[in-house]
């Protein structure tokens, strides 16, 4: 399951509260925000020890997640933390084999 993001305390306490946090950053216009939705969602599925948050990129701004902005040079924008600390980002789409290979900390895609 991925949930969607209402506030920023609501990331700092998910952030702070679970071991491993992959953050989705999409848009409701953006076509490869779109196209990887299933994957994800199957990917969310089948790591439960991993939690999954999506946050659309124009409300990064308005819940003070400035910081987390700054990472975002295009959409979708995948942002993994672990223990509290942010350790892996990757811009663009990707299917859920290239997700898989991204969690498992292999970076060619």
């Amino acid at each position: 399951m991925i949930q969607h993001l209402t506030h920023r305390g609501m990331f700092d306490e998910i952030v702070s509260t679970n071991e491993t946090v992959i953050l989705d950053i999409y848009a409701d216009w953006c076509q490869p925000c779109k196209a990887m939705k299933p994957a994800l969602a199957e990917v969310a599925n089948e790591y439960k020890n991993i939690t999954f948050v999506a946050v659309k990129v124009e409300e990064l701004d308005e819940m003070g997640m400035e910081s987390i902005r700054r990472e975002v040079n295009a959409v979708p924008t995948l942002m993994m933390f672990h223990k509290g600390a942010f350790i892996r980002v990757h811009h663009g789409g990707m299917k859920k084999d290239a997700i898989l290979r991204w969690i498992s900390g292999v970076e060619e895609i």
